[in-house]
């Protein structure tokens, strides 16, 4: 009766589903390439979750096998869970964010899923699997193509193709599992129909290439040079071992072409060939990987055993940032490599029992008895090609569900394990009052995550976009839905009162606002982020945006105070150092507010920021000089103009200086316009219109075709006008 059971097969076709995720892009929820996927992906599994309940409770057959694939998959997620809840953050580690929707939650789910295919599966479901995996690579490819075409816009902008993954990493792992299942189904059919399979497998090789992904590349071309050797020797029909064959030389002269060409103009000029030409270990990206890495080892060393728990590895990037990365992303919240991100997530524990997820896969995959030596070989090649590619990225939504799906494929082909000579492999039976309360059980923990882990937080993310979108009633409506996300008080609510910070920062520069509501605006916004700092003491990043929001609203005192102890969180973090340092120069402590630029500059010399504002704090101390000889060394001018250093500029009250030091400029150097103009407008942010005009006078005199020009600025400035702004 299991075998034809009409829910059997309704938990079968929900699984199905989850072939779709790669599709879906919610343009009406923040994160729209992520939380769509995501919010859908978990609902598809809490249904059919509940009606696999049913399903195992009263009938045993439905019941997972115990393999070596569910004792490492239940391993992995007992040391994480434990990680988690002993961890620096446990509902963050628990929740996750939008832009990631990972954290415990999201690896249940994928748990889940694993677990439901590989009991309810059959070969031919498998089969089918595979085949409708394919078939919706073929799409994804067909839309990439009109990508590659110029078509359809690259989402993530560049020339690096994502599909509708909006990131091109992602989107190159998902490529990367469908090559293999192509060679999969090439070797599972034995009809001439199997050559058809080389067309997904060539068209989502090339797209792979187009997506510029370097660590996916080399660990696809590791794995299938792994499969095509094994397929020569291993395979016992022709035809497998003569595509092995193919495929290795094919292989290796594409590889040896490359290598001959790769200094070529043909390859140099091509933005994605030459992504893959110029891999060394001291390229810009590389070298961030290295120190990463190193940062993380650094953390690991702190919490060992359990790690820090998901989500933190901000926490070990802000404490142990490494100021070479002054010129990268400043705020990483993943170590860039699988193994690395599970190693200060979980500690070595953790780390040990995700590798126990590979080494169960491989155990059950070379001891199998129902799988042909072909099929050995290729999800062998899977094995390594995505091992290879985990050492470089981080996992997603995606990578994890194939992943996923390849553990239930083995676990599928995998004999039980024998805990005991003689335990008998009867399924235990389940008295009928137990059955209804389980159930019962199972149908209320469905209700309350269908309220709380799917509906709250796809309301916030909802709310959230509409927040961030141009409303007809002004930005007041804009923050009556930031309160409106804000209130869910559910997963996206950090993001959302980040978002807030944003808003109130562009407040400013809305002439038409009402300075009441511009202050209403400003004090909602510290007002949250004062929660946010109180609900996670020990992020750098919530107490920069606090302190740095007093600052701008001219508290200069509190915003000092709480950007101490985001440095303290921090110490080596130059942009935290940058706001601390303004503080003190707006607070007229100049010696303090020197020390801290200087010691920021000292840090990484190399980092013009760190020298333009060593420069200012030079500049307020009265060192114009000494400002200007740094300047001139380290950046070849003199001239920190606004656009170098806007938020050095904040204050009228800063001009005084600029203007003695575009005096001093000018005194060496007479004829620079740069200079006549910079020091045009410090005037005017002092109200010195008349002494404006009489430095745009003198522009006239060393450049007389900028005449026009200057006529123009200076009935402008006679108007009330800045047009020097």
């Amino acid at each position: 009766m299991f075998e034809h059971s009409l829910l059997r097969k309704t938990a079968i076709g929900l699984l199905f589903l989850v072939l779709l995720v790669p599709f879906i892009v919610t343009n009406s929820l923040f994160f729209p390439f992520i939380t769509g996927k995501a919010f859908f992906f978990r609902f598809v599994i809490q249904i059919a979750a509940l009606i696999y309940l049913y399903l195992a409770l009263r009938y045993p057959e439905a019941r997972p096998k115990k393999t070596a694939i569910v004792a490492s998959l239940a391993l992995f997620v007992s040391v994480v869970s434990v990680a988690d809840l002993l961890g620096a953050n446990p509902t963050r580690s628990f929740w996750s964010n939008f832009e990631r929707m990972e954290g415990l939650l999201s690896l249940l789910h994928f748990s889940l899923f694993g677990v439901m295919a590989g009991a309810l599966f059959h070969e031919k479901h498998w089969r089918w699997f595979w085949n409708s995996s394919i078939v919706a690579s073929l799409f994804m490819c067909l839309y990439s193509l009109l990508q590659i075409g110029g078509k359809l816009a690259i989402n993530q902008g560049g020339v690096r193709v994502d599909g509708l993954f909006g990131n091109a990493i992602y989107f190159a792992v998902y490529l990367l599992f469908n090559i293999f299942v192509s060679l999969l189904l090439f070797a599972r059919t034995k009809s001439g129909f199997r050559w058809l399979y080389t067309v997904p497998f060539l068209l989502n090789f090339v797209v792979l290439v187009y997506t510029g992904t370097r660590g996916a590349l080399i660990g696809l071309v590791l794995g299938l040079l792994v499969t095509a050797f094994s397929l020569m020797f291993l395979s016992e029909e022709g035809a497998v071992r003569k595509a092995g064959a193919i495929l290795f030389v094919l292989l290796a002269v594409a590889g040896g072409t490359f290598v001959i060409i790769r200094k070529s103009p043909f390859v140099q000029q091509s933005p994605i060939l030459s992504r893959f030409a110029n891999i060394s270990l001291s390229d810009q990206t590389t070298r961030a990987r290295f120190i990463l890495w190193g940062m993380a080892i650094e953390g690991w060393k702190e919490h060992p055993i359990l790690g820090t728990g998901q989500e933190n590895f901000n926490l070990v990037f802000n404490k142990h940032y490494d100021p070479r990365l002054y010129d990268q992303e400043q705020w990483f919240d993943r170590a860039h490599s699988v193994f690395f991100d599970w190693l200060t997530a979980a500690g070595l524990l953790g780390l040990l029992a995700y590798l126990s997820l590979f080494g169960s896969a491989a155990y059950v995959l070379w001891r199998s008895t129902s799988l042909p030596p072909a099929e050995k070989a290729i999800l062998t090649g899977l094995l390594i090609g995505y091992f290879v590619q985990n050492l470089t990225v981080f996992d997603n939504l995606v990578s994890d569900i194939y992943f996923m799906a390849v553990l239930a494929y083995l676990h599928h082909h995998s004999p039980p394990l024998h805990f005991k000579e003689k335990e008998s492999h009867a399924p235990y039976a389940i008295g009928a009052a137990l059955r209804d309360g389980l159930f019962s059980l199972g149908v209320i923990v469905f209700v309350l995550a269908f309220y709380f882990v799917d509906l709250k937080p796809f309301l916030t993310a909802r709310t959230l976009i509409k927040a961030l979108s141009g409303q007809k009633e002004g930005i007041t409506k804009n923050v009556e839905y930031f309160k409106k996300a804000i209130a869910y008080n559910t997963l996206g609510t950090s993001e959302a009162r980040e978002q807030l910070v944003q808003i109130a920062y562009q407040s400013g520069s809305i002439s038409t606002l009402d300075p009441k509501v511009r202050q209403e605006i400003v004090l909602l916004a510290q007002s949250e982020m004062t929660t946010q700092v109180a609900e996670n003491p020990y992020d750098a990043r919530y107490a920069l945006f606090l302190g740095d929001l007093h600052l701008s609203s001219g508290n200069a005192s509190l915003g000092a105070q709480i950007l101490e102890k985001a440095s303290e969180l921090s110490p080596r973090k130059q942009s935290i150092m940058f706001e601390l340092g303004r503080a003190y120069l707006s607070k007229g402590e100049l010696e303090k507010g020197l020390a801290v630029m200087k010691n920021a500059y000292e840090l990484e010399t190399s980092s013009r920021t760190s020298v333009l504002w060593y420069a200012v704090a030079l500049i307020y101390n009265h060192r114009v000089a000494d400002a200007k000889a740094l300047m001139v060394e380290k950046i070849g001018t003199a001239y920190p103009t606004e656009e170098r250093i806007p938020s050095a500029y904040s204050a009228n009250k800063e001009y005084p200086v600029l203007i003695d030091y575009w005096k001093h400029i000018l005194a060496d150097e007479p004829g620079s316009k740069q200079g006549r103009i910079s020091l045009a407008g410090a005037y005017l942010k002092t109200g010195q219109r008349e002494a404006a005009i009489a430095e745009l006078a003198q522009v006239v005199i060393i450049d007389p075709s900028l005449k026009g020009d200057v006529e123009r600025a200076t009935a402008e400035i006679r108007a009330g006008r800045n047009p020097l702004e």
